[in-house]
């Protein structure tokens, strides 16, 4: 596999929940999907106008979230392709994660963490705590505990009690 575009890197990957597909994401602003059996690219998805810094899908495989340093995430269709959605921060997204039931995306741009809801893109709410930049977020099996962890040597664990649409 020729991952990216030449002088570029590769900085976030994902497979699919299926292990069928990798998505990748990388310095040219661009999320590759790869057959994982035949190493072919499938299709490659634009629309971002700065560094992928992390992909992931969703529990169902048929979505995937790209957060990139131009302070967005962006909701692809893994079959077509087609952006569903653009999410905007503040700052440059640096971790994304989908709950369990794919109601509700977790991000992390510089300190704050946002949660969002998947089915009507809309913010629900905004968490402050950490000090430094946050790199990673998780959500627990039953979505009920938010973890996020940040360069200020801190792990914060959230109680998540705001649901998605129809929940």
């Amino acid at each position: 596999m020729t991952l990216h575009a030449d002088h570029s890197w590769t900085n976030a990957t994902a497979f699919s929940p299926d292990g069928k597909l990798l998505a990748t994401g990388g310095t040219d602003k661009a999320v590759r999907l790869w057959n994982v059996a035949t190493g072919q690219l499938l299709r490659t998805l634009t629309g971002h106008s700065d560094n992928i810094l992390h992909v992931v899908f969703s529990p169902d495989g048929k979505q995937i979230a790209s957060a990139s340093s131009d302070k967005t995430i962006r909701l692809w269709d893994v079959a077509t392709g087609k952006n569903l959605a653009v999410l905007k921060a503040e700052d440059q997204v640096s971790s994304i994660a989908y709950n369990p039931d794919e109601k509700l995306l977790a991000s992390a741009d510089n300190i704050t963490l946002r949660i969002w809801d998947t089915s009507t893109d809309k913010e629900l709410a905004t968490l402050h705590g950490h000090t430094g930049k946050i790199w990673s977020v998780a959500f627990s099996s039953d979505s009920k505990i938010l973890a996020s962890a940040g360069e200020d040597g801190t792990i914060r664990l959230w109680g998540t009690s705001v649901k998605g649409n129809g929940s």
